[in-house]
C-alpha cells in the first residue's frame, strides 16, 4: 500500500483487482486439489505416451511432479504480474507531452494492465483444469487429457482473443508527431520514439499494434514475456519430468 500511496504506481482498475483476486483463489484451489489427491496416486506416474494411449515412460511420484500445474501457474503469475506492474508504474512524461497526453497515456496503460490481469486469470484457470485432467490421467495410467482439456484450451484461446481485441481498441492511437517517420521506425517495423509517452502504438502498416522501444519498459516487457511467460513453464516441465 505504501508503494501505491507514494504515487509511483497507478491504482489498478476494479476489473484488474477482481481478476487478481480470482487468480489467487484459482491458484489456492489448484494447490489444495493436488495436495489432497497426492495420497491417492500410485507410486509411479505416467509421464510420456509416445503418440499412443499407452504410457512408455513412468516416473516415481514426487511433490515436484504432482504439483507441476501449480509451478506453471506460479511462473505465469510472476510473468503477467510483472507486466502489470511495469504498465502501472508511473514514469516522467515526455518533454513535449501535454497534460492531456499524460492522462490519455495513463488511461491506456490502465486498460493494458487490465488486459494482462485478465490474460493471467484465463490461462491460470486453464492450468487448474489441466491439473484435474492430469490427475485423472495419472489415476487411469493410460489415455489422454480428455475432451474437457481440448474444450478448455479452445475456450481460453477464444477468451484471450476477445480480451485482446477489447484492449487493442482502447489502447491504440496514432504515434506522436515529434519526429519524421523515417526517424522513429527502425528496420521498418520497430517503433523507437522516446518523445512518445505511449507504450503501445499502431503498427506502421496499420495492422495491429507494436511496442514503443524508445521506452525502457518495452524492452523489459519483452524480456519478461520470453523468459517468464514462455521459457519458465518449459524449463519447469523439463526439469520435473527429466529422466532420473
Amino acid at each position: 500500500m505504501k508503494l501505491l500511496d507514494s504515487g509511483r504506481i497507478t491504482a489498478p482498475s476494479r476489473v484488474t483487482g477482481l481478476a487478481a483476486a480470482l487468480t489467487g483463489a484459482v491458484m489456492a484451489g489448484t494447490a489444495g486439489y493436488l495436495v489432497g489427491r497426492y495420497p491417492q496416486l500410485t507410486p509411479y506416474l505416467p509421464v510420456h505416451f509416445g503418440g499412443t494411449i499407452i504410457a512408455d515412460r513412468w516416473q516415481q511420484k514426487s511433490w515436484a511432479l504432482v504439483l507441476l500445474p501449480l509451478w506453471v501457474q506460479l511462473s505465469l503469475a510472476l510473468a503477467f504480474g510483472s507486466m502489470a506492474v511495469i504498465l502501472l508504474w508511473r514514469t516522467a512524461p515526455a518533454r513535449h507531452a501535454t497534460h492531456g497526453d499524460e492522462a490519455s497515456d495513463r488511461r491506456r496503460m490502465l486498460a493494458a494492465a487490465e488486459a494482462v490481469a485478465l490474460f493471467a486469470l484465463i490461462w491460470i484457470a486453464f492450468q487448474a483444469l489441466a491439473a484435474v485432467q492430469l490427475v485423472q490421467l495419472w489415476q487411469r495410467g493410460w489415455g489422454g487429457l480428455g475432451e474437457a482439456y481440448a474444450f478448455g484450451l479452445g475456450t481460453a484461446v477464444l477468451a484471450s482473443t476477445v480480451v485482446g481485441i477489447r484492449a487493442m481498441a482502447e489502447i491504440g492511437r496514432a504515434p506522436a508527431p515529434h519526429a519524421p517517420d523515417s526517424a522513429v521506425w527502425r528496420l521498418k517495423v520497430l517503433y523507437v520514439n522516446p518523445e512518445d509517452p505511449a507504450l503501445f502504438v499502431p503498427a506502421r502498416r496499420g495492422a495491429g499494434w507494436t511496442l514503443n522501444f524508445g521506452r525502457p519498459a518495452a524492452v523489459t516487457l519483452m524480456a519478461l514475456v520470453v523468459l517468464l511467460g514462455i521459457g519458465a513453464p518449459v524449463a519447469i516441465i523439463t526439469l520435473v519430468t527429466r529422466r532420473n
